[in-house]
C-alpha cells in the first residue's frame, strides 16, 4: 500500500511499540556523588603554598575515606605534589643557608658593579690610601 497511512490504535493491524521496563519511570539515575572541596583546595595550594597544600590534602583524604565522596585521586595528587614541592623548598633553603654561611666564613662578598672580591684585601689596609684619596678629592669637588 503505497501512500497509505499507518494503522492507528484500535484498528486492525496495529502493533504497539516497545514498552518501558518500569512504566511511569523515565529512568533511574543514582544520586550524584559530591566532590570534596578540601581536596580541590589542597591540590591548588600544593602549587602555591606546598606545605599548606600537603596538610589540607591529607585532611581531605581522611574525610573522603570516612564519607565516600569522590575526588580521592585529587587528594592523593595534592599530597604527592605538596610533598615533592615541600622537599624541594626545604632543600633550596638549606642550600642557600649553606652557601651564605660559606661566603661569610671565607670572606667572599659582592662588591657592586665592580665585581667580586675578598674581604681580607679590604681588611689588610692595602686599599686604605685609595679610599682616603677618593674621599679627599670628593671633598675638594664639593667645596
Amino acid at each position: 500500500m503505497y501512500g497509505a497511512y499507518a494503522p492507528q490504535p484500535g484498528q486492525p493491524g496495529y502493533q504497539p511499540g516497545p514498552q518501558p521496563v518500569y512504566p511511569g519511570y523515565a529512568g533511574y539515575y543514582p544520586p550524584m556523588q559530591r566532590w570534596n572541596v578540601m581536596s580541590i583546595v589542597g591540590f591548588i595550594l600544593s602549587f602555591v603554598i606546598p606545605p599548606a597544600g600537603l596538610v589540607v590534602s591529607i585532611i581531605a583524604l581522611l574525610q573522603i575515606n570516612k564519607s565516600g565522596e569522590k575526588s580521592k585521586g585529587l587528594a592523593i595528587a595534592g599530597i604527592a605534589v605538596g610533598a615533592v614541592c615541600t622537599v624541594l623548598i626545604v632543600l633550596f633553603i638549606a642550600l642557600f643557608v649553606y652557601a651564605l654561611g660559606y661566603a661569610m666564613q671565607n670572606g667572599y662578598y659582592y662588591d657592586g658593579p665592580r665585581g667580586y672580591g675578598y674581604g681580607d684585601i679590604m681588611d689588610s689596609g692595602a686599599l686604605q690610601g685609595l679610599t682616603t684619596q677618593y674621599v679627599s678629592s670628593a671633598v675638594a669637588l664639593v667645596a
